[in-house]
Formats: structure tokens, sequence, C-alpha cells
């Protein structure tokens, strides 16, 4: 859990977390809505990369999604993000930095 977010309450009688309330959803959209998300110059970087393509695109609408998918997978491979999958995590589906690890 991040420091940015308060504990959950606990239902004393189940035993589970209460659900959060209307203003903690409402702060914590505002807390998302303030946070750039770190994919954005990944997707920067392949809206160029197809601008500067030009007329080499081919006609073939395989390929050229062939040449746009390749660039966009390229991009997301060098962002260091990964996607909570957690089933004990709170927050749901975030976004987490991913640290690199040396080999």
């Amino acid at each position: 859990m991040t420091s940015e977010q308060p504990e959950p309450s606990i239902d004393e009688e189940q035993g589970c977390p209460e659900p959060p309330s209307e203003q903690e959803i409402r702060e914590q959209a505002a807390r998302d809505a303030q946070r750039p998300d770190p994919r954005q110059p990944a997707y920067d970087a392949v809206y160029d990369y197809i601008r500067g393509l030009g007329l080499y695109l081919p006609p073939s609408a395989a390929r050229r999604n062939a040449i746009i998918w390749r660039a966009v997978h390229a991009a997301l491979d060098a962002t260091p993000t990964g996607r909570c999958i957690s089933s004990h995590c709170v927050e749901g589906d975030h976004i987490l930095p991913v640290e690199e690890t040396a080999a």
C-alpha cells in the first residue's frame, strides 16, 4: 500500500475491509488525475514514429498494423512500468514502477 492512502477500515463482524466511502473515492480520483501516466513518453514516441513514416506505410492494413505494433511494443518495453495484479491489492489495476535488476 502506498503512503498516500489511508489504511482501510476493517468490518469487525466479517473481518474484511469495508468499501471506501464516496469521499475517499473522490479524493483518490483527484490524486490519480494529478499523476501523469508514466507510459505517456512511449505513446508520444510511437505517434512520432508513425508520423515520420509518411508514405512508407504499406497499403496492406495487416502490414501497417504489424509495423505500428512493433513500434508500440518496443516503446512500451523501454518504459519501466508494470501493472499491479496482486489479489491482495486494494487499489486495483494501478501502474507500478519496475525496478531494474543487475544481471
